[in-house]
C-alpha cells in the first residue's frame, strides 16, 4: 500500500513484484485490489489500519545466524552518516 500510494505516477506491477520479491502475476493481482479498495481517492488512510505479516527493518547483528546475509564488511545492516 506505501508503494502504492507514494509513488508520483503510479507502480507497475513488474516494480511492485521486484519491490516486494513476488511474481509479476502476483503484484498484478494485489495492485488491482489495493487500486479497488482506494477507489479514486489515493490520500491518507484514516482510521484503523491492520497490517499482517509485515517485516520492517532490523540490523543485521540481530538476525538469527541461518538469517544472515554474509557480506563480509560490507555495509549492509550498518548505518549510513
Amino acid at each position: 500500500m506505501y508503494l502504492l500510494v507514494t509513488a508520483r505516477k503510479g507502480i507497475s506491477s513488474m516494480q511492485l513484484a521486484k519491490e516486494i520479491g513476488v511474481t509479476q502475476k502476483t503484484a498484478w493481482f494485489i495492485l488491482g485490489r489495493l487500486r479497488e479498495a482506494c477507489g479514486d481517492k489515493f490520500g491518507k488512510l484514516r482510521g484503523i489500519i491492520e497490517i499482517d505479516e509485515t517485516y520492517v527493518g532490523g540490523k543485521e547483528a540481530n538476525k538469527h545466524e541461518h538469517k544472515k546475509l554474509l557480506a563480509g564488511r560490507a555495509p549492509l545492516g550498518k548505518r549510513q552518516s
